[in-house]
């Protein structure tokens, strides 16, 4: 059997163990270490497995950080990531300036569990069929053709997942109306979300660019700075691609830029401005407000009532 395999089904066998308690509301229940021993013992004997030792099989869980061995007083406890994580969710607190943490009032008051085997939706939809689905849904332009080409010609990439289809599909019907609807997209990690919102976001950025005038087209909020890492990477990976189609039609490059740090409490050039080279065209978000400098708003996306032209000022 495949040492990959082999890991995920032993994995698999422990949280639906850890489940029993989990579905209950308990949290606080762990492995004790010649609990994990005996279990991986018994799961090699039963796959026939005499390659690899239970404290090999242990090791290698707790090498892709998906087995954990946490301190419980005089014994060792262990729990996998899914049940540590619901643990860690579960006794969040509210913690005040000069206040105990351990006192403060939890931020769950109650959850609900349900443990399903691990699916990874099927990329089954090559582009032809891709495109000719958006073809047949009206949202397919000679322009937006190019432009999807661009992105989706590379090295290991030759088909797409049935909700990327969709959401791009979703997302290029939205923008072409003047109501403003919301999409959630719900798939396992690593499934593609990011190219589901990405795809169709950029190819119609692309659309808009002109070469002299210059405005935010796109906001992307990420409630972690360690995701807004991977993720800018990777939009700023996506938007090159567009950069040979983009001059030929005499347009700039597509420019992203990132706020990466706590989320100010004020849009203040003192608390945002160190975060930026002076002079340079930035865009600066806070949950609340949004500040932009030395860019122009189109006048049909005028916020809170500026004018046409009108430099956007601090709000």
């Amino acid at each position: 059997m495949d040492r990959s395999t082999l890991i995920q089904d032993f994995l698999s066998e422990l949280e639906q163990a850890e489940a029993a308690l989990l579905t209950w509301g308990v949290v606080d229940g762990a492995f004790t270490h010649d609990e994990v021993v005996e279990r991986a013992r018994i799961f090699l004997e039963q796959r026939q497995d005499g390659e690899m030792r239970p404290t090999e099989l242990i090791q290698h869980l707790q090498d892709r950080k998906l087995l954990f061995d946490l301190p419980g007083g005089a014994s060792r406890l262990w729990r996998t990531r899914m049940a540590e994580g619901i643990r860690l969710i579960a006794r969040l607190r509210q913690m005040f300036r000069f206040e105990e943490w351990r006192s403060g009032p939890t931020l769950v008051s109650d959850y609900r569990f349900a443990l399903r085997p691990r699916s990874y939706p099927k990329r089954d939809v090559t582009f032809s069929a891709a495109m000719q689905a958006w073809e047949s849904a009206g949202v397919l332009t000679a322009e937006r053709r190019k432009g999807i080409v661009a992105l989706l010609t590379r090295p290991g990439v030759s088909t797409l997942a049935g909700f990327q289809v969709r959401a791009a599909e979703r997302v290029f019907r939205d923008l072409a109306i003047a109501q403003c609807r919301g999409m959630i997209v719900t798939v396992g990690t690593g499934s593609g979300k990011t190219l589901a919102f990405y795809l169709p976001a950029m190819i119609h950025i692309a659309g808009m660019i002109e070469k002299d005038l210059k405005y935010t087209k796109a906001l992307a909020l990420y409630p972690r700075n360690e995701l807004l890492k991977d993720q800018f990477a990777e939009a700023y990976r996506e938007a090159r691609r567009l950069d040979d189609l983009l001059q030929a039609s005499g347009k700039p490059r597509l420019t992203i830029g990132a706020f990466f740090g706590p989320t100010p409490k004020k849009a203040g050039e003192q608390e945002v401005g160190e975060k930026w080279a002076k002079g340079g065209r930035r865009v600066c978000m806070s949950v609340y407000k949004v500040r932009i400098a030395r860019m122009h708003w189109r006048n049909d996306m005028a916020p809170f009532g500026h004018r046409k032209g009108a430099r956007a000022t601090r709000m």
